[in-house]
This record gives structure tokens, C-alpha cells and sequence, in this order.
């Protein structure tokens, strides 16, 4: 999502902002005194950095509310049905003695168990409904991450570790392995620190 958006999150205002905040107009870069003040001066100065480029992502939507893919409740129609369900069976239970009752009981208990079972199918259907016209939204509006992220949730079970993607190393060598990975990352990161154009 950053590389669609990555322009507008360049080209903020709020960059310029932080620039005379954290650095002032007196800012010495030669700075030589007391290394607790510089070190209490990057640590502000991170701080700043963190808060304003949430807030930029933020605004451009490059950050979005993660939705927890988490046990969905029912509507409240099929939770009165459930209600109603477990009325039934326990008046099957307490009316031992009266057959009629009983029998009158256990014909409302499947008659309700019925409806419930077709309203259910309905809700599902409609659910997934909601589902795939999401996917098909985040499709349509090219964002990827979303889309694969809403059909991966179908695929792995809610307690599964995400799996690391492979990576690319600079001779074009693809990594599996979570050392090599990690290897390929530090590498990389520590040519962009020494990048010296």
C-alpha cells in the first residue's frame, strides 16, 4: 500500500513541520557537550519522527484499523431463535409426566430447530456475500495487500503463525530459511546506512 501511496506520504506538509520542530533553527550538528543531552535529543527527535509519520500514514490511509477476523456473532434473529431453541428442550425435559404436552413441545422444538438451521444458511450465504464483495472492492480500488490478506484469513486457521516470505538477496538468489532472510535484510539495511552517493 506505501508503494501506491508513497508520493503523497513524501511530499506532506507535516515533514516540514517536524523539521522545525526537532531541529529548530539553532541546531548544531557539531554538537560537543554532555553526550546524555544528545542522546535525550535523538530520543526526542525519534519520538517526533514516529508520532508525525504515523499521523501521515494515517491521513493517506496507508495505516488502516486492523479488523480482527474473530468469531462472528449472530443476528439477533438467530440468537432469539437459539433462545427459543433452548426453552423448548427445557420444557421437553420438566413436562416428563404430561405425554400431550410433551409431544406439543418436542413439534415446536423441531418446527423452531428448522428455522433456525434455514436462517442460519441465509445468514451465512449473506455473509458471504459481504465477504467476496469486499475482496472484489479491494480488487477494483488495487489494493492487493487487503484483498489477499481477506482471503487469507479463509485459507489459515485464526491461530496460525504467518509465514515468512521469501527474499531476494542482491546477486538475485531467493531465501527461504529465516536466518538467511534475516542475513539478506541486514545486509541490505546496512548498504542503504553506507549508501554514499
Amino acid at each position: 500500500m506505501i508503494h501506491l501511496k508513497g508520493d503523497f506520504v513524501v511530499n506532506d506538509n507535516s515533514w516540514r513541520k517536524l523539521m522545525t520542530v526537532a531541529y529548530g533553527n539553532d541546531f548544531d550538528q557539531d554538537y560537543e557537550g554532555d553526550m546524555g543531552d544528545l542522546k535525550m535529543l535523538v530520543l526526542d527527535q525519534q519520538q517526533q519522527f514516529s508520532k508525525t509519520f504515523d499521523s501521515v500514514c494515517w491521513k493517506h490511509t496507508v495505516k488502516k484499523e486492523h479488523q480482527l477476523v474473530a468469531r462472528q456473532m449472530y443476528p439477533q434473529k438467530l440468537r432469539a431463535l437459539i433462545r427459543t431453541i433452548s426453552r423448548y428442550k427445557a420444557r421437553c425435559i420438566v413436562t416428563k409426566g404430561n405425554q400431550s404436552l410433551k409431544e406439543i413441545d418436542l413439534m415446536r422444538l423441531a418446527c423452531t430447530q428448522q428455522r433456525f438451521k434455514k436462517q442460519k444458511r441465509k445468514w451465512e450465504i449473506c455473509q458471504k456475500q459481504k465477504f467476496y464483495t469486499q475482496v472484489v472492492d479491494d480488487f477494483a480500488a488495487h489494493d492487493h495487500k487487503s484483498m489477499w490478506n481477506c482471503l487469507d484469513s479463509q485459507v489459515r486457521p485464526e491461530g496460525a503463525k504467518s509465514i515468512l516470505n521469501p527474499v531476494k538477496d542482491r546477486e538475485g538468489v531467493l531465501h527461504y530459511r529465516a536466518k538467511e532472510i534475516m542475513a539478506v535484510m541486514m545486509q541490505h539495511y546496512q548498504d542503504l546506512l553506507t549508501y554514499d552517493p
